[in-house]
């Protein structure tokens, strides 16, 4: 029999990157001069998409978001 298809339920099973992926949201807005807690981040803005999270806190340019999204992803 030949595995046609394989399903992994990775993120919360396999590992957690919860910490790591708010650490680098942190770390990278920080380099924007944006002050967020782990605390704040888990309480209010974990699972939330990006584009809602950043313009939640106030980031609206296009252009810092993904400047900011870009850092997050290097720093992760």
């Amino acid at each position: 029999m030949i595995t046609k298809l394989l399903l992994l339920d990775f993120d919360g099973t396999v590992a957690n990157t919860g910490r790591a992926n708010a650490t680098s949201y942190i770390e990278a807005l920080a380099e924007q001069g944006i002050t967020i807690t782990m605390e704040q981040y888990r309480q209010k803005y974990f699972g939330m998409r990006c584009p809602e999270f950043l313009n939640d806190i106030g980031i609206t340019d296009p252009e810092q978001m993904k400047a900011i999204r870009r850092r997050k992803v290097e720093i992760y």
